[in-house]
């Protein structure tokens, strides 16, 4: 019993660790564009009841990958948490140590190395970066271990149920995202293949039917839009040598050699962590590829000289590397095809591998080879996540925005980093507006610096972050901090906007936006970080472990399934509720249900699940017992996690970003009368001086005035039209000065 005990607790500790670099992450407010994007439009689509079918350049409406879209209204719904925590909340940490311990417990029957996956996958910095929170990456890289926890089992046991289950998490996947399922149909081609060969060469009855695979591409083809409209047109169009290149040199061997190996175009930058970091990585690449490309490398030596292909397939661990190495080949050249390096899928899958080669290749102690590889990679993964962590800057965050989502005119064009954008566009979700996003591509970045006229239509929101920025093709360009003096002299722009953190220009022909009457911020009442708690952990419970808890409890009362330990079952039921939770979405959204009863809905079909389960066991004379043992440790674990996940968030809202708002608008469009605002969102109060010139003049003194925290400086100049050189304010605060200009 003490021993039982203990080994739940050293469970629930290692998980622990594994989620305190998500926690960090979230804490220094580090997100994702495309996670700001796809809850933009949630906070439009919950007031009208159904997902709004706007696109724009950052984010396309998609009928066939609405599953995300429909997972963060679930959570959200559900939680009533504001939608920007939702954009931080560390997600994925939680679902991806349940998934490392399923499949790593699955493959080596090892708890040990199930504990050690855990910690890697918590602490690799490459990956974690794009899958600790609520990236689309966290839900597909799930979705495709479970498939292959599943495909595993498939390839011993090939039953009914688990190709029921593989069609399950397919749909479900394909519903996410566009390239996952492309991953599921090459292993599963690669498998069958292999299992056809050793079939026919052994003689072991009937071959495995392709009924899957044609179904998985069948579906696929049939239904999804990204393959025929983005990824073909830019095979054919786009120079595909020339953007690899730059992708390599900027990617791989720039920052290993912290020097630029070619010449990039103008205003494109390379990109460099730390020395050491990019050394972890380079570390944990070898330990993940050194040994399965020595298994290749043995298996094909060995099947020339036997001269038998089917030797490649002689047992289930073979052909689950082959299908594995298949699908890593074939997402790398898929990529290339159009100038990308993608290495993803080896530090996903890789790990796996390394489990199952030394015993496969029947190497002394091969026990003891897999657990000194395991070592190695936590090492090393703990290694560069702690010199990559120290070196990070927080992503800009709602309270830096200031009021410029309500100053823009709604179905505005923003020029911005993509991040920044994000989260303007959040803000604006929430105010029920919406903008459209402009790629700041090198030719668009050398009109603003060269003085060269910006589209009527566009607003450039340059942030003064001083760090690089992201733009087509994985390309970064260099801060627009850099070249800010240089575009304020672009005698075709106008300065509307200037704070700490952003400068808004427009072109100098296009009316100012006009006068909102009142930008005094809204007080939020206090978080209470408890109450944080319970609400995360009652949007957790109910959408991400109770829907797929319920099915498999029916599946294994029916006997269809069953599950050896607790945690693969927890895992395997996160699973599930991503498909389940997903299938409601699209019921209430493309019905009169509305996504308003999406949370209701969805609580509802569970409940009668588990009525269904309980009706079960009772005709079979079982008792009901939920939850069982086993799952105490497991919800204590979610606990922790929410605990944690509350508590930083809370610390988070509670830390507003400091600034100085200078901006101008217009009472009437019409004609020309604009009015200066100041707002101190400082914590004290400030002593502002204001001042004029306009044209040729001198410069004369506006107004001299002192603001309390959240106070407005309101100043109307009258009507009045703009002379040569337009009218130019500065607008002084101890040390610092803030500008506008009209031209």
């Amino acid at each position: 019993m003490k021993l039982a005990r203990f080994n739940g607790n050293l469970e629930i500790l290692t998980f622990w660790i594994s989620f305190l670099p998500g926690f960090y992450l979230s804490y220094i407010a580090l997100q994702e564009p495309w996670v700001l994007f796809r809850l933009a439009r949630v906070a439009l689509s919950i007031p009208v009841n159904t997902i709004e079918t706007y696109t724009s350049a950052a984010a396309a409406y998609r009928f066939e990958h609405l599953g995300e879209a429909l997972l963060d209204t679930a959570l959200l719904t559900t939680s009533s948490w504001p939608i920007d925590w939702l954009a931080l909340v560390p997600l994925g940490t939680l679902f991806t140590a349940f998934m490392y311990y399923a499949l790593v417990l699955k493959i080596s029957n090892s708890r040990f190395l199930a504990l050690v996956m855990v910690l890697y996958a918590g602490w690799y910095y490459p990956r974690l970066v794009s899958q600790y929170g609520m990236q689309t990456y966290a839900w597909t890289n799930g979705l495709f271990i479970g498939f292959l926890w599943l495909y595993w089992e498939w390839l011993e046991h090939r039953r009914a149920i688990f190709s029921l289950l593989m069609m399950w998490v397919f749909v479900t996947t394909f519903l996410f995202y566009q390239t996952t399922p492309l991953w599921i149909i090459l292993l599963m081609v690669a498998g069958n293949s292999l299992l056809t060969i050793r079939s026919r060469s052994m003689q072991e009855g009937p071959a495995v039917s392709w009924s899957l695979p044609l179904f998985c591409v069948v579906l696929y083809f049939s239904f999804d839009s990204v393959f025929y409209e983005n990824f073909l047109p830019n095979v054919v169009s786009e120079a595909a040598e020339t953007s690899l290149l730059e992708n390599v040199a900027s990617k791989v061997v720039g920052p290993l050699l912290a020097q630029q190996s070619v010449q990039l175009p103008a205003y494109h930058q390379m990109v460099a962590n730390p020395r050491f970091a990019v050394l972890s990585t380079l570390l944990s690449f070898l330990i993940f590829v050194i040994p399965v490309a020595a298994w290749c490398a043995i298996k094909l030596t060995r099947a020339w000289r036997k001269r038998s292909l089917c030797s490649l397939a002689g047992t289930r661990e073979d052909i689950f590397c082959w299908s594995l190495v298949f699908v890593t080949l074939g997402h790398a050249l898929g990529y290339s095809s159009y100038g990308a390096v993608s290495l993803r899928l080896v530090p996903l899958v890789f790990p796996f591998l390394m489990l199952i080669i030394p015993s496969s290749l029947r190497l002394p102690h091969s026990k003891i080879i897999t657990k000194v590889l395991s070592l190695a990679l936590l090492v090393v993964a703990m290694s560069g996540f702690v010199c990559y962590g120290r070196a990070l800057r927080s992503d800009p965050v709602a309270s830096q925005m200031g009021m410029v989502p309500k100053i823009l005119p709604d179905n505005s064009s923003l020029m911005a980093d993509a991040n920044v954008y994000g989260v303007i566009n959040l803000i604006a979700g929430k105010q029920q507006k919406r903008f459209d996003f402009v790629w700041a591509d090198d030719q668009k970045y050398a009109a603003l610096v060269t003085g060269k006229p910006m589209e009527n239509n566009v607003y450039a929101v340059l942030d003064k972050y001083n760090r690089p920025f992201i733009t087509t093709s994985w390309a970064f360009l260099e801060p627009w901090v850099k070249y800010l003096p240089q575009i304020e002299q672009n005698s075709l722009l106008s300065k509307v906007y200037d704070s700490q953190y952003l400068s808004v220009f427009q072109s100098a022909s296009k009316p100012l936006p006009l006068d909102q009457g009142s930008y005094v911020e809204v007080k939020h009442e206090k978080n209470f970080w408890m109450e944080v708690l319970a609400s995360l952990f009652l949007a957790v419970v109910l959408v991400l472990v109770l829907p797929g808890m319920a099915v498999l409890l029916l599946l294994r009362d029916l006997g269809f399934l069953k599950f050896e330990d607790s945690y693969s079952m927890l895992f395997f039921s996160m699973v599930l509720s991503l498909g389940f939770v997903t299938a409601v979405g699209y019921l209430v959204n493309f019905t009169r249900i509305g996504l308003k009863n999406y949370a209701l809905v969805n609580a509802l079909i569970v409940l009668v699940l588990f009525v269904v389960h309980i009706v079960i066991r009772w005709s079979h004379r079982k008792p009901f017992k939920f939850p069982p043992v086993g799952f105490r440790s497991l919800f204590v674990v979610i606990l922790v996690w929410c605990l944690g996940s509350a508590l930083i968030t809370v610390s988070r809202s509670a830390s507003k970003a400091e600034l100085t708002e200078f901006f101008i608008t217009q009472t009437a469009s019409s004609k020309f009368s604009p009015v200066i605002y100041v707002r101190n969102q400082m914590r004290s109060e400030q002593e502002y001086i204001l001042s004029w010139r306009q044209g040729d003049q001198s410069t004369r003194l506006l107004a001299t005035f002192r603001l309390s925290p959240g106070e407005v400086f309101r100043q109307r100049l009258g009507s009045f039209v703009p002379v040569a050189g337009g009218l130019n304010l500065e607008l002084w605060n101890r040390d610092e000065s803030l500008s506008l200009f009209l031209r």
